[in-house]
């Protein structure tokens, strides 16, 4: 008991030796390989595979484009409900997606995070139901407004399950060492807690004592993946032996892992697993987070439909910058035509433009939210539309010459200087009025768009030329 308090108080300050990097290892990629190999085209239930890969490194822009469309086309056709008993469904797809930077909180038309908001709910299957939804909602650290107390209701209902053994239980009654381990995992970010500093090392005894009869590659899996996330030493008693006993079951003919070492062949799961946490054994040599934690991961995933388009880092970019978002489905549509009221919106929140002062003044803008009315208003305001007889047409594509002249008097609202006269390089807009020619100018000596022999004035401004715009736009007024 004595040594397993010293083991615990060790997690904060225990370094781990520096390591090869994890796409350097041979081990490494042979299990990736196989994992493609399982799933050449992932899709929603292929969470594990895609959890290990996206953790150890392995990128693939249109790999995982691909799992984020079907995702999100089965969430929309279920209507936000992949299952109404088993809630880990919820929390396993939360955890790939944040794994691949996509975002759970709008993912074909539905927040999954919220339907983890009811701890009954959650509770339903068991303790495996509230420890994955503390894994999912602290993945990456997300506020659950809906229930600002679900951590600590989560929490109490997890600590409520252990046995006198120091095991959690699925069942209420049977040791579970794979339950157990898991729910280290989820318990691991509150180990300064007393009450969970206790709970820890009583299932560290328990897992220690029964380090023996473990017969299955799972369950040496997921306490691979509790000593990291707990910060333990894998080169220490008495966990020393954890990695050789994983190891023992992967077959490097394959790149896959047995369940159990009498198997004649390597088993789906037990190959998930063992990446995994092979993955989470790395990473914990490297200094990394842990297999759960994603905060550091700052990866924004090319929408599923930009992967091999020229507008791909220019819609990378307008979304790191909140100017232009994608659509719940995981697509950007870059050959959809912006309209008015989408190109003033983004315009604003680039500027940061003052509250109006006055009611909005335009007739045909009443259908729209408040706070789009608002938007328009301020643009009128700061001079970037006109007045046109009250008439803002906002549902109207916007041209690339409307797109423009609003730019150019944008940037003259945001630094205050005036917009250079200089001659015109297109052949095509020598019949708009002179504002437009110098706004057309503008954008071209500045590489907001391409210098060509034609500017097109009068087509509509698509999705990718917008983005591209933007991206450049705001790098010129800042």
């Amino acid at each position: 008991m004595k040594r397993l308090f010293l083991v615990v108080m060790m997690m904060l300050s225990f370094m781990l030796v520096p390591q090869p990097t994890h796409a350097q290892d041979a081990l490494w990629q042979n299990m990736s390989e196989r994992l493609q190999t399982l799933v050449p085209n992932p899709q929603y239930g292929d969470e594990w595979i895609i959890l290990a890969l996206a953790r150890g490194g392995y990128e693939n822009d249109a790999y995982y484009a691909a799992y984020i469309q079907d995702v999100a086309k089965t969430v929309a056709e279920k209507k936000g409900v992949l299952h109404t008993l088993k809630y880990t469904e919820y929390s396993r797809v939360i955890l790939a997606l944040n794994a691949i930077g996509a975002n759970p909180a709008n993912i074909g038309g539905y927040n999954l995070y919220e339907m983890l908001r009811n701890v009954d709910n959650v509770e339903i299957q068991g303790v495996n139901g509230p420890v994955f939804a503390l894994l999912a909602l602290d993945s990456k650290q997300y506020t659950l407004t809906s229930n600002p107390q679900i951590r600590e209701q989560l929490l109490t209902r997890i600590l409520a399950n252990q046995l006198p053994s120091g095991s959690f239980t699925l069942d209420g009654e049977e040791n579970n060492i794979d339950m157990t381990a898991m729910t280290l995992q989820a318990l691991a970010p509150y180990k300064e807690r007393l009450d969970v500093q206790q709970s820890i090392a009583n299932a560290l005894r328990y897992i220690e004592a029964d380090l023996r009869t473990i017969t299955s590659s799972e369950s040496y899996a997921q306490i691979v993946v509790a000593l990291g996330a707990l910060q333990l030493p894998f080169d220490q008693a008495p966990f020393h032996t954890v990695i050789p006993s994983l190891l023992s079951f992967y077959d490097a003919k394959t790149g896959g892992f047995k369940h159990l070492k009498t198997d004649a062949t390597v088993n789906g799961m037990a190959t998930e697993q063992g990446a995994y946490a092979y993955t989470a054994y790395q990473r914990a040599l490297q200094g990394q987070t842990s297999l759960y934690v994603m905060t550091d991961d700052t990866t924004v995933r090319p929408f599923t439909d930009t992967v091999n388009h020229w507008v791909n880092p220019y819609a990378q970019q307008a979304q790191q910058q909140q100017l232009m978002n994608g659509y719940t489905d995981g697509t950007f549509r870059p050959n959809q035509a912006l309209t008015r009221v989408q190109a003033i919106s983004i315009l604003v929140r680039a500027l940061q433009l003052p509250a109006p002062t006055k009611q909005p003044v335009f007739t045909d803008i009443q259908r729209y939210a408040q706070e789009t009315q608002v938007m328009i208003q301020q643009a009128y305001e700061a001079g970037l539309i006109q007045y046109n007889g009250g008439q803002f047409n906002p549902a109207k594509s916007i041209t690339r010459a409307q797109l423009a002249i609003m730019m150019a008097r944008a940037y003259t609202y945001k630094t205050t200087l005036s917009i250079p006269e200089s001659v015109p390089t297109f052949t095509d807009i020598s019949n708009y009025h002179a504002e437009t020619q110098q706004a057309i100018a503008f954008l071209a000596n500045n590489g907001i768009v391409s210098k060509a022999p034609t500017f097109m004035p009068a087509q509509p401004t698509t999705r990718a030329h917008a983005a591209k715009m933007f991206v450049q736009f705001v790098g010129v007024v800042n």
